[in-house]
């Protein structure tokens, strides 16, 4: 059931167009990852660096990943969000690992923090997950 949400879930319109790819660990931790990064991931004002909105769209990302794999694919959406921008990332790849901290029924409780290839934290972010 798993392979069959990842790829469900890897073929939606903004997962590739903006690059990032799912996999979920056998715990149930996701990662979303960018690794090729083109023109749009990085900073109008500072191509060398990966643009903030990039990072907490990945971020929301990893944030709705572990509950639509939990339920076996079911609708979810982030209802609420805190994002912490920790340090800048450079223009080279990076994800976002986020993992369900708590369940109330149809509501998910995340935490995911956001990382470069070395392992150094650029941001993290707690949430709320509705299924829907």
């Amino acid at each position: 059931m798993t392979a069959d949400v990842l790829a469900r879930l890897n073929t939606l319109d903004i997962l590739t167009h903006t690059g990032i790819q799912v996999t979920v660990a056998a715990d149930g931790v996701a990662t979303a990852r960018v690794s090729t990064i083109m023109p749009h991931h990085l900073d109008s004002g500072d191509a060398a660096r990966i643009n903030d909105v990039v990072i907490m769209g990945v971020l929301d990302c990893a944030l709705v990943a572990p509950a639509i794999l939990v339920t076996g694919g079911e609708r979810c959406a982030t209802v609420e969000s805190a994002i912490k921008l920790l340090d800048r990332l450079p223009a080279a790849p990076f994800q976002a690992v986020g993992q369900i901290t708590g369940r109330q029924g149809d509501l998910f409780t995340v935490s995911v923090r956001v990382e470069d290839d070395t392992g150094r934290v650029a941001a993290t972010g707690t949430g709320i997950v509705a299924r829907l």
